[in-house]
């Protein structure tokens, strides 16, 4: 989470949507203006990240919390009718290496997932057979694990982040399949830093979500503190 300089936030955005670390971020509301998803492949590239982004943009950044991701899940729009299916990444997956091919095929897909293979054989130079026997071994490899929807909706977006007051596996299983099975909970992350868990839900309004919240904190009494986080588009 960041603080911007408000005066420069527009070109920071550009940055942030071209920088090969970033793979989401998306202007919040509450204390903080930014919220920004980094992959990198240990510490030494997250230092390297934030140490460019503060030596290009001095003046821009007010101040920011680090959260790292242990697992991500990303559930069905169980609020439309789906059945709940579960997408799940973690921090400690097997490393898998890919080839050039690979990489093109990842390139020309990741925006739209729909994309027709036979569409597809001009660029990448390889029949549509070829392409989809690959898509399949890189789904088998869970360098692909599959694929999301994003739409617009009446409804609004908000991030919840949970502090606990008493640890324990057990509870948190329980609180997580609590998440899993809700109606209108789409994602959750467990985490390390000031809050341990995240997630994302759809609601009316805020008012909407600070009472779906209020439900959840009575159902555990081990919740401690949360905060509820507007989502806007960057």
């Amino acid at each position: 989470r960041i603080i911007w300089n408000q005066a420069t936030i527009c070109i920071t955005k550009t940055y942030l949507k071209k920088n090969k670390f970033v793979g989401w971020a998306e202007n919040i509301g509450g204390g903080y203006d930014l919220f920004c998803l980094i992959y990198a492949k240990n510490f030494l590239e997250l230092e390297e990240f934030m140490n460019n982004l503060t030596e290009k943009f001095p003046d821009s950044i007010k101040s920011y919390d680090i959260f790292y991701v242990i697992s991500q899940y990303f559930y069905s729009y169980k609020f439309l009718g789906n059945p709940n299916n579960i997408l799940k990444y973690s921090s400690v997956e097997k490393e898998e290496k890919i080839n050039e091919l690979d990489r093109k095929i990842i390139n020309n897909i990741i925006s739209n997932s729909m994309v027709p293979a036979l569409s597809l054989e001009d660029k990448i130079g390889k029949s549509y057979k070829t392409i989809i026997n690959r898509i399949k071994d890189l789904e088998r490899r869970r360098i692909i694990l599959g694929h999301r929807v994003f739409f617009n909706s009446d409804s609004e977006r908000f991030f919840i982040l949970i502090s606990y007051n008493e640890y324990s596996k057990n509870k948190e299983e329980s609180f997580m399949n609590y998440l899993e099975n809700h109606k209108y909970v789409t994602q959750a992350v467990r985490q390390i830093g000031k809050f341990p868990m995240q997630f994302q839900i759809r609601a009316k309004n805020s008012k909407d979500a600070q009472e779906i919240i209020v439900d959840m904190r009575n159902k555990f009494d081990f919740i401690e503190n949360f905060e509820i986080i507007p989502l806007f588009d960057l």
